[in-house]
């Protein structure tokens, strides 16, 4: 039965088979391109399976279970599948387990609903809506309006359901009220007529206790917020009551917290000074001195939580007068620690739009007497916001100068709280931490300065590691005073143990990073390779020295690596360890300031890309080492032919003016600047928008620093001035985009890179050089840089020491009237089709991606997806559409789809169709996905 079509396996009732075709056909499926893809007839196999008498439950249910495993629906078939499944949810004989199954069926489709529009909507929902009305049960009345729910994208306009939601809110059965409530909510969004019909109906009837959540989501405009809050307000004042004592109380205290919150987010859609002082006289005589207990506190200090939620244009008063009603008010009770909790809640919300008064000790003394571990997490935001709302200078001896000393102290307090913080609740505040010091640069060193100070003094923290791990972070961010630095040396060799490895490497990688990066002649160079020489560690000596390579200090990672490959465990390894002493000899060699291009050099990464296709294997092929490794031997053999022109230049000791060199000098040379642009696109498209944005940012420095060299080089002898007679005029020169001229981009780099800055430098001094008046002058100036090229240490991405692959697996389906879907690798086109419109819809994995990948991105909102599509008849094409990433592992999208069908040929040819995917915005441009669509194109 394997051997045969899946349509038949269907027919057959051979589920077990369609199960696991299905999941073959999922993303990323080893076997799909292998086999049967026919959609078309995999549907009708299905609907002859439903049509078929005397069928069971449990057949129908395995016939619908293959529908939610389609990897890709048009929406024609989309719409197929939601009819099969309305109609068998809807159908008199269907038992409640098997609405259940069906209604798992519409939660898994789910995924398919974005970019999809159904023509007629009513066949799907209104038999629903229906049974929601109709139906006897109560468990059958939920489990419509759960689907209802599902289905709300798409019930916009569907006034039978909306009719059936607003009746289930007023049912007596509580389950059923509470499910419909939820139906509305996630109905809301997408219909302005129910929103409309709802509001007007809440408006008209009496308040009830399960609709409130409701009332703030049915308010279009500020005049019903007003209407709304007036009700609530009125409902409220008359079930006040003062009883036999003269005290006043509630009719229902469970009243008084939901229609409190309400009325709070109805000020919001509304918010005025007026509507403010009647919240905060409300919350005030609620927390009356006579009456006053934990669970009212705890109820308004949730109200003003939600308040500090309102827009940035909210007048600053308003907000002054939350604070006072919260210190000035609330006073904590001895029994009640969720008082003190949600007091500081308030305080790290308000702190999010200005920073707290300096004489404000109230969040301080409630952090001091709080032992919950969550109080530390939540004091850390306040001071993080207070930090970063109050400027921090430093002075000359890195510490803080007078006119900063309230961000001082926020800084001294959020040291002291990570040191002292449980170890469950450290890694939230170290991304705290983390955070500040990114967002303020200048914090970093004073956040270093105080916690290097607390672990060298505190040997015994349980915790030092990942503490020394983020000390190496800022150390990329601010610079680590000298007086420290001599200390991290003097103790890094007392740490090389088993139990602290992980602290050594990380005070290594301090030192590694701080002053701005590494140097040869500096003291730290002796103090790593005094702490190396007395541990025998290999797997420690190799993380070390992979720091030291990612880092530029290449000559303490050879003088380890020389140790380390002595004692390899295995042949293999052995081939890595020798290519990487080879590779970081050579590299070791450049940095040395050599006047040329040593051979030597070039005979060691020949070498090292040896023993790199020595230790690959089919699992593990070295794909990006061996790339780049030959990437720098192109580089290095280019620079090298340029030595040599210039020499040749020099050597002829002509004074001609740059216009008077001859025709086949330039040639010469325009090949030379050519050769540099090719090895810029080849390091270029190394990358992958699945790797992480800082080791892309390093490859889109080598590719700089080669279109600086190819500019120089075409600007100072391949076009000179028209007329070398005349003395050139000087202009700066344009430079070319790329990440590094946005600015704030070096922050994303954790690791120093003196390539980045030299490409800085270059761009900001080379464009205002004008062009030397004479040949040998010209040559003279390209010799230097050519020599500064070369000192630079190389950078290199972690991605060189990543064996995994980071690929993002992707589904690409063409959604057009103009294309007809023979199979699922051929579509046929009619002849007479002037333009193909439609839409590509497109499915990533980012499970695999990167943290810190740009398909990961959420910061920047300028990434944009493109599909280039190309032919074999050498017909091209591109879309786009904006790419933002929401934080699921699964991103779909749709592309819009234009196409000069003349470009498929002529009737009766058929043409390959293959496109891949990439990630570009303004300066930068990675692959997402290489052949991502191929199809076979068809034209009768």
């Amino acid at each position: 039965m394997a051997s045969e079509p899946a349509w038949a396996c269907v027919a057959s009732s051979a589920f077990p088979l369609i199960y696991s075709y299905s999941k073959d056909l999922t993303l990323g499926g080893t076997r799909s391109r292998s086999m049967e893809k026919d959609h078309v007839k995999l549907i009708q196999a299905l609907e002859q399976q439903l049509k078929l008498k005397g069928r069971s439950v449990a057949n129908k249910a395995e016939t619908l279970f293959f529908y939610s495993h389609f990897p890709f629906l048009t929406p024609i078939e989309l719409e197929l599948v939601l009819l099969r499944l309305s109609e068998q949810f809807c159908a008199p004989t269907s038992s409640t387990s098997f609405r259940v199954a069906i209604l798992a069926l519409f939660e898994r489709l789910q995924g398919h609903f974005p970019n999809k529009s159904i023509s007629d909507v009513s066949k799907i929902t209104t038999p629903i809506a229906q049974v929601v009305a109709q139906h006897d049960l109560v468990e059958t009345r939920v489990l419509a309006l759960r689907v209802l729910a599902i289905l709300a994208p798409f019930c916009r306009d569907d006034a039978t359901a909306h009719t059936a939601i607003l009746h289930s809110i007023a049912s007596s059965q509580h389950s059923e009220v509470s499910v419909a409530v939820a139906t509305a909510v996630a109905l809301v969004p997408h219909s302005p007529s129910f929103q409309q019909v709802a509001a007007q109906t809440f408006l008209s009837d009496a308040l009830q206790l399960h609709t409130l959540p409701l009332l703030p989501l049915l308010c279009a405009d500020s005049s019903i917020a007003h209407e709304q809050y007036a009700k609530c307000h009125s409902f409220l004042h008359r079930g006040v009551y003062h009883n036999d004592d003269g005290v006043v109380e509630y009719a229902s205290i469970r009243w008084v917290a939901p229609i409190l919150t309400t009325m709070t987010q109805l000020s919001i859609l509304d918010l005025t000074s007026t509507r403010l002082t009647s919240l905060t006289a409300l919350f005030r005589s609620l927390l009356a001195p006579s009456r006053v207990n934990a669970s009212l506190q705890r109820i308004v200090l949730r109200c003003c939580c939600c308040l500090t939620l309102a827009p940035p244009s909210t007048p600053s008063h308003i907000l002054d007068d939350l604070l006072h009603v919260v210190a000035g008010t609330i006073y904590p009770h001895a029994c009640s620690d969720d008082v003190d909790m949600d007091m500081l809640v308030f305080f790290e919300r308000w702190s999010q739009h200005r920073a707290l008064p300096e004489d404000l000790t109230v969040p301080r003394q409630l952090f001091a007497r709080q032992a919950a571990p969550r109080a530390s997490a939540i004091f850390a935001r306040m001071l993080f916001h207070q930090a970063r709302h109050q400027p921090l200078s430093i002075d000359g001896d890195h510490r803080p100068t007078t006119s900063s000393a309230a961000a001082s102290v926020a800084v001294t307090c959020l040291v002291q709280v990570l040191v002292e913080a449980p170890v469950k609740i450290q890694p939230t505040i170290i991304k705290v931490v983390e955070g500040l010091a990114t967002s303020c640069p200048r914090v970093a060193t004073a956040l270093l300065s105080r916690l290097c100070q607390a672990l060298l003094e505190s040997n015994c923290l349980s915790s030092a590691s990942a503490m020394w791990v983020l000390v190496s972070h800022l150390a990329s961010i601010g610079s680590v005073p000298d007086t420290i630095q001599a200390a991290i040396v003097a103790t890094v060799p007392s740490k090389w143990t088993a139990n602290e490895s992980t602290t050594a490497l990380a005070m290594v990688v301090t030192l590694l990073r701080s002053g701005g990066g590494y140097s040869s002649a500096d003291s730290r160079r002796q103090g790593i390779l005094v702490a190396m020489t007395t541990h025998d560690d290999s797997y420690a000596l190799y993380q070390t020295a992979r720091e030291c390579i990612l880092h530029g200090a290449f000559d303490i990672a050879t003088n380890i690596l020389s140790r380390v490959k002595a004692h390899c465990a295995s042949e293999r390894t052995g081939h890595w360890m020798a290519a990487l002493h080879a590779w970081t000899s050579a590299e070791g060699l450049l940095m040395s300031q050599p006047s040329i291009v040593p051979s030597v050099g070039l005979v060691h990464l020949h070498a090292a890309i040896t023993s790199l296709e020595a230790a690959a294997t089919s699992t593990t092929p070295m794909d990006f080492p061996l790339a780049f490794s030959n990437f720098r031997v192109g580089y290095l053999t280019t620079l090298q032919s340029l030595f040599q022109h210039m020499f040749e230049v020099q050597i002829a000791g002509t004074s001609s003016s740059v216009g008077a060199s001859s025709s086949a000098q330039r040639r010469r040379l325009g090949d030379v600047a050519r050769d540099f642009t090719l090895h810029a696109t080849t390091v270029l498209s190394l990358g992958r928008a699945s790797w992480s944005h800082e080791d892309l940012l390093l490859l889109a420095a080598h590719g700089h620093l080669c279109h600086v060299l190819h500019d120089a080089v075409h600007r100072f002898f391949v076009m000179p001035p028209l007329n070398s007679s005349e003395t050139p005029v000087h202009q700066p020169h344009s430079i070319r985009q790329w990440p590094g001229s946005v600015a704030g981009t070096c922050h994303r780099l954790t690791t120093p890179s003196p390539l980045w800055h030299f490409c800085n430098a270059l761009d900001s001094e080379l464009p205002h050089v004008p062009v030397p008046a004479s040949l040998r002058d010209a040559a003279a100036l390209v010799v230097d840089l050519a020599r500064a090229a070369i000192a630079v240490p190389c950078a290199i991405p972690r991605q060189f020491f990543r064996t995994t692959s980071v690929d993002v697996p992707c589904d690409v389906q063409i959604a057009s009237a103009s294309l007809k879907m023979m199979s699922r690798s051929v579509l046929g086109l009619a002849a007479h089709t002037p333009t193909c419109h439609g839409h590509l819809h497109v499915s990533m994995d980012l499970a695999h991606a990167r943290h810190g990948s740009p398909l990961r991105d959420h910061m920047s909102p300028s990434w944009r997806l493109v599909f280039e599509g190309a032919l074999d008849n050498g017909f091209a094409f591109t879309t786009h559409a904006e790419y933002a990433h929401d934080g699921k592992k699964r991103w779909q999208g749709a592309l819009p789809l234009q196409v000069d069908a003349g470009g498929f040929g002529a009737q009766g040819t058929s043409c390959a169709l293959i496109g891949h995917l990439w990630l570009v915005n303004s300066h930068e441009r990675w692959l997402v996905a290489e052949r991502v669509l191929e199809r076979t194109v068809v034209v009768y």
